[in-house]
């Protein structure tokens, strides 16, 4: 059976975030759901990620992308923080 919607997906998976997200990049193209990942540069660097290869691939599909904060939520500007939550809204 195939899906026919998916709206949101949300991964914490101790540094294989970028891993799975780009295993899922055919659904995320297709159905351009809501994504919610956290970014730990160390984590990230045990499975050789690039946080910015992420971002990019993001950007070239029209996602948005924000920092999740304690106290607030803010459109992403300038290079990604070395520990944060990450929500990409598609455009």
């Amino acid at each position: 059976m195939a899906l026919e919607r998916l709206d949101l997906i949300k991964i914490d998976a101790e540094g294989a975030d970028a891993v799975i997200l780009a295993s899922l990049d055919g659904l995320i193209e297709k159905h351009r759901p809501v994504l919610v990942f956290e970014h730990r540069a160390s984590h990230w660097s045990r499975f050789g990620a690039s946080v910015e290869r992420v971002t990019e691939r993001l950007a070239a599909l029209g996602y948005r992308l924000y920092v999740i904060a304690a106290d607030a939520t803010a459109p992403l500007a300038g290079p990604v923080p070395a520990s944060c939550e990450l929500v990409a809204i598609p455009g």
